[in-house]
């Protein structure tokens, strides 16, 4: 089922947590490309008060200022970067390389 995303007031983004803009986010990706694409039977059913398409100003504008937003926001590396930080922090703990030797 395509996105549907009610528009938000643009400066009230900000005080809202990571967790919640990146949700937004996701739901403003999974909203279908335009109207011509869609399945939509009879375009009089669709709520013009919500974002559903992607070639929409309103989603356009939401999307642009939650990554505006989300760019200031603190980073939290993802596996393959933590992984990495663990085994270099190990690798200086021990002071040997990455071979073990036995």
């Amino acid at each position: 089922m395509p996105s549907l995303v009610t528009p938000v007031a643009l400066d009230l983004l900000t005080s809202w947590p990571t967790r919640r803009l990146l949700g937004l986010r996701d739901r403003l990706l999974c909203c279908e490309a335009s109207l011509e694409q869609s399945d939509v039977q009879d375009a009089s059913e669709i709520d013009p008060t919500i974002s559903r398409f992607k070639d929409d100003l309103r989603w356009a504008s939401l999307y642009d200022a939650t990554l505006g937003i989300l760019r200031t926001r603190e980073h939290i590396p993802g596996g393959d970067a933590r992984k990495l930080a663990r085994q270099t922090r190990a690798q200086r703990r021990t002071g040997r390389g990455s071979g073990r030797q036995g």
